[in-house]
């Protein structure tokens, strides 16, 4: 891939050679952490209240949800659609070949 560049009128610096990137890359993975840690309160917030309304399970509904939270760690079942959608993809794709395999 760098070899495409040569030749050309760019200059290609790795962030650790930019005046500041530690500390620029730093603050922005501090700021990264606090976000996600407020994201996961949040999310165990909500899942915590609707246990309390008598809720049995959750959904993990969205792709991004069930990579950042391990259902296994909730206080009910959790079942992440990634999952879900990805086991019937091959259950469907694989489907003459668990057919002919019986």
């Amino acid at each position: 891939m760098l070899n495409a560049w040569r030749g050309m009128a760019l200059r290609l610096l790795p962030p650790t050679v930019m005046i500041g990137a530690p500390s620029m890359t730093s603050s922005l993975m501090n700021s990264a952490r606090a976000r996600f840690a407020t994201f996961l309160a949040r999310y165990h917030a909500l899942i915590e209240a609707a246990l309390s309304l008598g809720v049995d399970s959750v959904i993990l509904g969205c792709t991004e949800i069930s990579l950042l939270i391990d259902p296994a760690n909730l206080p009910l079942p959790g079942y992440g659609s990634t999952a879900i959608h990805s086991d019937a993809a091959v259950r469907f794709a694989l489907e003459d070949v668990l057919v002919q395999a019986a």
